[in-house]
């Protein structure tokens, strides 16, 4: 998928302008049950809605200083009152209680009046810890070892897989049906830089595609549906590129029309056929992403 309008904005301020962006060191894997913005818009930030509802302060805390309020980025997932709502600033951690509820979108929290144990300051990690279900944001390193070239810039438009498998925290409680993935520039609230939908295997190569033009992929027998205009990927030994469906593949089907392209290898028999999948998390899940999985681009 492409960048969000907040990130090419950013790259392109840099570029033509000279405004310095600063690359974050450290990136948050998140999941939605929503299907993603690539602009911010209203209501949950870029229309990416979390298990939980994931935040950071947009006001410091006074250590000692009783607050009712806490003021937020705007809200990824809703509070219930009686919420239980974790404060995280380094080592240091405070619970507070909601005591009202507060809708997606929204950029306060109201909570039973309580002294901060700590200067928390703008950017503290906001958490709701009840709703959760273990959910949290996972932290990857911004390096070339988490992050990898997947093609050659600029035969098909240069892409950025992930090079190692990413495993978030178990879940102890349903987070719902996941479909999409992004990455933060904080581990909570924060700017949404990039997203992709999930993928699963759905089946392999079952002849070489060649590096002509090609309509249609013959694959094994598929095991999960696919769309018309859906993004499938076939994947072969690190190499990974993306094909538009052009029409719907059942169960079972043994090919998959897609909008005429030309492969960049010719993908061998066996290579991966991924295509998007819907997740539901339980309790006692551990969601993880194998190697290749996200496929990011500039458009």
């Amino acid at each position: 998928m492409p960048l969000t309008t907040y990130t090419a904005q950013s790259l392109l301020a840099q570029i033509l302008g000279g405004v310095a962006y600063t690359i974050p060191a450290d990136v948050y894997l998140a999941v939605s049950t929503t299907t993603p913005t690539l602009a911010k818009g209203s209501g949950a930030p870029w229309n990416f809605t979390e298990p939980s509802a994931q935040s950071t302060l947009t006001t410091a805390l006074v250590s000692g200083s009783a607050y009712t309020s806490l003021a937020v980025e705007a809200l990824s997932a809703p509070v219930a009152s009686g919420d239980s709502i974790l404060l995280t600033s380094g080592a240091n951690t405070q619970t507070y209680v909601a005591s009202a509820a507060a809708a997606v979108g929204a950029t306060a929290i109201s909570v039973t009046s309580l002294a901060a144990n700590f200067a928390y300051p703008v950017g503290t990690g906001v958490n709701d810890t009840t709703t959760a279900g273990g959910y949290a944001r996972l932290l990857v390193a911004n390096n070339t070892t988490n992050f990898v070239a997947a093609g050659t810039q600029p035969a098909v438009g240069y892409a950025i897989d992930n090079g190692v498998a990413l495993t978030m925290a178990a879940s102890t409680g349903a987070w719902g049906t996941i479909t999409y993935m992004g990455f933060f520039d904080a581990v909570g609230g924060g700017n949404l830089l990039e997203f992709d939908e999930l993928r699963a295997s759905s089946g392999t190569v079952a002849t070489a595609t060649g590096t002509s033009p090609i309509t249609s992929i013959a694959t094994t027998a598929l095991t999960i549906a696919v769309a018309s205009g859906a993004t499938v990927r076939l994947n072969s030994g690190g190499t990974t590129q993306a094909f538009t469906t052009s029409a719907a593949s059942a169960v079972g089907a043994t090919s998959i029309a897609v909008v005429s392209e030309s492969p960049v290898i010719s993908f061998p028999v066996g290579a991966s056929v991924l295509v998007p999948n819907a997740t539901a998390i339980a309790a006692s899940t551990t969601p993880s992403f194998p190697v290749g999985d996200f496929l990011f681009s500039l458009g």
